[in-house]
């Protein structure tokens, strides 16, 4: 047994100083942080997951108490108008502008239906459209079609400015219409 123990002591193994590799890692083996792979996973399921909660607390939030007609933005109501007059007024269009006349009155037709949702969302008040307009009425001309269409771009620019959100964003987008329908008739 004494032989067991004759003999110069063992020294200890030696641990790897700290930047270089561990007897089982190749030299030139270095460690890396995440791939680019996991980076982008993770990445687009945070946004998945921040979608998911604004969607979810979108659908939990409680409705909107029905409000009535008083509560409905003066400049949407403005805006409906405005949009019913353009209506008459492209439907008075001479003969000769019919493919033209019918394209601007789709488009008024069509933001007066957005305008109408629009107020649907803030009121629980019916809303009405004006009576229809005799076909018995003098045709307009371009020039005053026109003029309308400007002055029309103007102040749903000016409504729009008026309002916050989806509202403004509505009649914005009808001021850069009404301003097209201008340019395209010159």
């Amino acid at each position: 047994m004494d032989e067991l123990f004759s003999g110069p002591p063992a020294e200890p193994p030696a641990q790897p100083r700290s930047g270089e590799p561990d007897g089982d890692e190749p030299p030139t083996a270095h460690k890396k942080g995440p791939s680019r792979r996991t980076v982008v996973v993770c990445a687009v399921l945070s946004v998945l997951a921040g979608a998911g909660t604004g969607v979810a607390a979108a659908v939990a939030r409680p409705q909107r108490a029905v409000r009535d007609r008083a509560t409905v933005p003066a400049p949407l109501r403005t805006a409906l108008a405005r949009e019913y007059r353009l209506l008459a007024l492209t439907d008075r269009l001479a003969a000769e502008e019919s493919t033209l006349a019918r394209q601007l009155h789709n488009d008024h037709r069509a933001h007066a239906r957005a305008v109408e949702a629009a107020i649907r969302e803030v009121s629980a008040a019916p809303v009405t459209s004006p009576t229809s307009v005799s076909h018995a009425a003098p045709t307009v001309t371009r020039a005053q079609v026109r003029a309308a269409e400007r002055s029309a771009a103007a102040a749903a620019a000016t409504d729009a400015a008026r309002l916050r959100g989806k509202q403004a964003a509505l009649l914005a987008s009808i001021a850069a219409c009404e301003a097209g329908h201008a340019e395209l008739l010159r």
